[in-house]
C-alpha cells in the first residue's frame, strides 16, 4: 500500500472516479486509466493512490507540449502571467533588487519569465523544463534553459539564484520533498523560493487531472517546505483584484536554520472530514454530469459546444456521451481544431441547418453570462454551472 507523502500513513479513503477507466491531463490528454485520487484518512492530503505517477515515465518530457498548443491558451493566460509576475514580484521584493537571479522551475515556453522581463527588465532569468518542445521554445525566445528535470539537471548548475520560483509544479512531482530539498544548493544565502498552485483548501477542478499526484491545502505546502529545509515566510491566497489567479496561492520560503526533522503537522480530524465530503461531493457531481448533461440537450437536434479550452476538454474526457453529439465547437473570433472538431468563430459562422442547441464548454462561473448573450440570440443553452459546485 503506498504511503502519504507528507504524514505517512498508509490509511486511505478513496474518492469517486469521475469517470471509470479514463482521465484528463492538464495538457489535455486523455488518459485510459481511472482518476484514481484518495485523500489520506491522517492528514487530508489528496494523492493518486490507484495508478503509478504519470511523472514516473516520459510523460513531462514527451507529452506535455499539447498543454501551450491549445487553442488561444497564449491569449487567454497573458493577463494571468501578467498577474503571476506581478504578484512574485511584490513577494520577492523584485522592485528593490532589480537586477536579482531568477530560476524558474517548469517554465515551459518561458511564459511568466517572459512576463517578469517585461515588468523587471534588468532581472538574470533562466529556466528549466524537462520537455524538448517546450525548453527549446523558451530559448529562441531568449532565456537561457535546461531541459531536464531539477534533479537531472542539477549538476549543470554551478551558480545560486536570489529567486527560485515554480509555478503549479510541485503538484506534478513525484516526491515534494525531494522536489524542495533538490531547491538548497541552487539557492543564494538570503535567496528566496517561491511556489504558486493551486489551493486544495476548497474542491475545485484541480483534483480533475490524472498528472497532478497531489492536492495541498497551505498547511500541506508549509509543512512539505519545513520538512525540506525551507522556513515559510508566507503562505497567501491570490487576492480578489488578481482575479485570474482566482483559487491560487502564493508561497515564499527562505533557507531554514539547521534543525532536526520537523513533525508534519496535520488538521484536527473534523477538518479531515468536512474535507473529504466535500471532495467527495465534487467529483460524484462530475461523475453524474453526463446524465445531467444528456438529459438537458434532450430533444435537441444538433449540438455545437461554446468554447475550446480545459473545461472543454473535461467535458470531452468525463462527459463522453453528451460529448458524442456534439458536432462543432465556437470560439470567438478564433478557427481551427479541437478533440477532432472544427472550431467555428461565431455562431453565425456554423454550416447551414437546424438551430443547434449549445453546450457551455466553458468556466461554470462565465456561463450565466455567456448564455445569456445566446439566449438573446435565439439559441438553447445546455448550463451545467448549477450541476458542478464552483
Amino acid at each position: 500500500m503506498l504511503h502519504c507523502f507528507y504524514c505517512s500513513s498508509r490509511s486511505w479513503l478513496r474518492l469517486p472516479d469521475p469517470h471509470p477507466d479514463r482521465s484528463l491531463t492538464t495538457s489535455c490528454i486523455l488518459v485510459n486509466e481511472s482518476l484514481g485520487k484518495s485523500q489520506c484518512a491522517d492528514c487530508g492530503l489528496v494523492q493518486r493512490t490507484a495508478h503509478p505517477f504519470l511523472g514516473l515515465g516520459d510523460f513531462y518530457q514527451r507529452q506535455y507540449a499539447p498543454y501551450y498548443e491549445r487553442l488561444g491558451v497564449e491569449e487567454f493566460n497573458a493577463e494571468r502571467y501578467r498577474q503571476l509576475a506581478e504578484w512574485v514580484g511584490e513577494l520577492a521584493g523584485l522592485a528593490a533588487r532589480p537586477a536579482a537571479s531568477v530560476l524558474e522551475i517548469g517554465c515551459g515556453r518561458g511564459w511568466t519569465l517572459e512576463a517578469l522581463r517585461a515588468q523587471f527588465p534588468d532581472l538574470t532569468l533562466a529556466g528549466v523544463e524537462p520537455s524538448l518542445d517546450n525548453s527549446t521554445i523558451a530559448r529562441e525566445q531568449g532565456f537561457e534553459v535546461l531541459t531536464g528535470t531539477l534533479q537531472q539537471v542539477l549538476p549543470q548548475i554551478d551558480r545560486r539564484f536570489d529567486v527560485l520560483f515554480s509555478n503549479h509544479v510541485l503538484q506534478h512531482t513525484v516526491d515534494p520533498v525531494q522536489f524542495l530539498a533538490d531547491h538548497l544548493p541552487l539557492l543564494a544565502e538570503d535567496g528566496l523560493v517561491v511556489l504558486s498552485m493551486q489551493d486544495a483548501s476548497s474542491p475545485s477542478n484541480e483534483l480533475l487531472f490524472s498528472d497532478q499526484n497531489f492536492s495541498l491545502t497551505p498547511a500541506h505546502l508549509a509543512g512539505f517546505g519545513r520538512r525540506a529545509g525551507l522556513e515559510p515566510i508566507a503562505v497567501l491566497p491570490a487576492p480578489p483584484e488578481r482575479a485570474g489567479l482566482y483559487l491560487s496561492m502564493l508561497a515564499v520560503f527562505k533557507r531554514a536554520a539547521p534543525a532536526p526533522r520537523p513533525e508534519a503537522p496535520v488538521p484536527d480530524e473534523a477538518s479531515r472530514k468536512a474535507l473529504f465530503d466535500s471532495r467527495q461531493h465534487y467529483l460524484s457531481q462530475w461523475a453524474a454530469l453526463d446524465a445531467g448533461l444528456q438529459e438537458r440537450a434532450a430533444g435537441a437536434v444538433r449540438l455545437v459546444n461554446f468554447g475550446a479550452g480545459m473545461f472543454s476538454s473535461l467535458l470531452a474526457a468525463y462527459a463522453p456521451k453528451c460529448w458524442a453529439r456534439v458536432e462543432a465547437c465556437v470560439v470567438d473570433g478564433q478557427g481551427g481544431q479541437f478533440s477532432g472538431l472544427q472550431v467555428y468563430p461565431s455562431m453565425d459562422a456554423l454550416p447551414a441547418g437546424e438551430t443547434p442547441a449549445v453546450v457551455m464548454g466553458v468556466r461554470p462561473w462565465i456561463q450565466p453570462a455567456l448564455s445569456a448573450r445566446l439566449a438573446g440570440q435565439g439559441y438553447r443553452c445546455i448550463r451545467w454551472d448549477d450541476l458542478v459546485s464552483t
